[in-house]
């Protein structure tokens, strides 16, 4: 099931700074969402499918018992909501 790669740190951070360059002209951060996480995976040397990850799984936070959605979820590794620039400014002000 799990494929990784065994990176070098140096390979990990050639891969980084290719990756950042690509996404630097986003302007749809929503629409390149899912691309953005797939590849930022694959730059540490996994796919998301190998790790049996999800996008948009269900959720219920344990806090407020309210309903909603993880960006990414990846079982026995992490999980992952996303939250836009303008978001986390509104949110700080």
């Amino acid at each position: 099931m799990e494929n990784v790669k065994a990176l070098s740190r140096l390979q990990i951070h050639e891969n980084l700074v290719r990756l950042r360059h690509s996404y630097r002209s986003v302007t749809r951060e929503r629409a390149e969402a899912q691309s953005f996480w797939n590849d930022l995976l694959e730059a540490f040397g996994m796919t998301r499918r190998e790790r049996g990850g999800a996008f948009e799984r269900p959720a219920r936070r344990a806090s407020t018992d309210s309903t909603g959605y993880i960006d990414l979820f990846i079982p026995g590794a992490a999980s992952r909501a996303q939250v836009s620039w303008e978001d986390r400014l509104t949110w700080a002000s």
